[in-house]
């Protein structure tokens, strides 16, 4: 069984975020998208290897080429799953059972979106651009929209990041989200993602008891890849959520 950790409660669900995984594959292991570590026959073998281990199709994991936008596709059929692998966006939506929405990460923040009443998910991949281009918020509008969601019967969960402990980043995060920005120095701030998309959920509706983080830091902690800690030599990891087909 590939190493992943779960994400929302729900038995209704599928969902988690794959973790450093190096048994079946050499470094870095379980990777999902290319990169200067991970071609296309190895990412594809993560793929296949979760795939099995979720007992899913294969075809019917959605991503997308993420582009740290606030773009959010719409799957409406299983079919669709394999067409929107280049589709320039930054989170997934679909109610439709038996697809997994999955985004890729390492270091950036993955956020899944339930509507249990409503039977919608969403999957969301939320870095500091995606944070400040309301990502979340504009996936949340989808629900409301296209679906009829309330948020406040939404549930979320945030996957563990690059955390506001050791994340430094510099003027440019700073201007664009100031108000989550703790200062180093004069030209060094550490930056709390998660503490900014939580409160934009909160303003958005959702209720804090349905709000779940995983604090975890992708940076020091070393069961995640991180970018910022591994540079060309990290992989990436998938969080993702689908709703369990009807036997």
């Amino acid at each position: 069984m590939m190493k992943f950790i779960p994400a929302l409660t729900d038995p209704e669900l599928i969902s988690g975020m794959t973790l450093i995984d190096v048994r079946d594959l050499p470094w870095p292991g379980a990777s999902f998208s290319i990169s200067e570590s991970a071609d296309a026959s190895h990412v594809e073998r993560s793929y296949q290897t979760l795939a099995g281990d979720l007992g899913v199709v294969r075809e019917h994991i959605a991503t997308v080429h993420q582009v740290h936008g606030n773009r959010c596709v719409e799957i409406e059929s299983v079919d669709e799953c394999r067409l929107v692998r280049n589709e320039q966006a930054d989170a997934l939506i679909t109610s439709q059972r038996g697809v997994v929405l999955g985004v890729k990460l390492a270091d950036c923040c993955g956020v899944l979106l339930h509507d249990p009443v409503r039977q919608v998910i969403a999957a969301i991949h939320s870095g500091w651009r995606g944070t400040a281009a309301g990502i979340t918020v504009r996936t949340l509008e989808q629900f409301i929209t296209r679906f009829g969601s309330d948020p406040a019967e939404v549930h979320a969960w945030l996957s563990p990041c690059a955390s506001g402990r050791v994340y430094e980043v510099g003027e440019e995060v700073h201007s664009a989200l100031p108000g989550y920005c703790r200062p180093l120095s004069e030209s060094k701030w550490l930056f709390d993602n998660h503490r900014a998309i939580v409160d934009q959920l909160l303003r958005a509706g959702l209720r804090r008891d349905t709000i779940t983080v995983d604090d975890a830091c992708t940076i020091t902690d070393v069961r995640y890849h991180s970018f910022r800690r591994d540079r060309g030599r990290s992989g990436r990891m998938l969080a993702f959520i689908g709703m369990r087909e009807k036997p």
